[in-house]
């Protein structure tokens, strides 16, 4: 058993969107490096799986307030392997933990097509994006505009009141 832990400061972790704002990508680069797709799809023969492979990885980002974020598991399983993700919010801190464990050595032919389109949903769930809208300044100017004109009419309402 082999633990590693390791602690950054990113700095410019976030990025902006036109669209979403604020937005920041992760990637489960060390559980990624044990799974692997075959070059050839296509297969008469069985596909090789390096086994035993068990290998945890666990990403945690602090953020600087609160937010509102769904918890999520998600769980894959193929004939060669079992995967695991779960994500959780918590004072602060998003939670990633990922799980990948094989078991067996090798795919049958017939199951290959299974087992790729199995790895390919683990590789595209070990990518993970978070965001936040941001107000951009055509936003500011409509709720402006709505707030002026409430206050105006709150004015007018008074006024007519007051004469009438």
């Amino acid at each position: 058993i082999i633990t590693s832990s390791e602690k950054y400061l990113v700095k410019n972790f976030w990025g902006m969107d036109a669209e979403m704002g604020q937005i920041a990508y992760l990637y489960a680069r060390v559980l990624a490096s044990y799974v692997k797709l075959p070059e050839t799809k296509l297969r008469t023969m069985p596909l090789f799986v390096k086994h035993p492979r068990q290998v945890s990885q666990t990403i945690k980002i602090f953020l600087p307030e609160e937010w509102n974020i769904d918890d999520e598991k998600i769980d894959i399983e193929s004939d060669a392997f079992i995967y695991h993700s779960s994500s959780f919010y918590n004072n602060k801190t998003i939670t990633l933990r990922y799980t990948y464990k094989t078991k067996n050595s090798f795919v049958d032919a017939e199951k290959t097509s299974d087992h790729i389109e199995k790895t390919d949903e683990l590789m595209s769930d070990i990518n993970y994006m978070i965001y936040k809208e941001v107000d951009s300044p055509s936003n500011s100017r409509a709720k402006e505009f709505v707030v002026a004109v409430l206050l105006i009419g709150v004015f007018v309402y008074y006024i007519k009141k007051r004469t009438g």
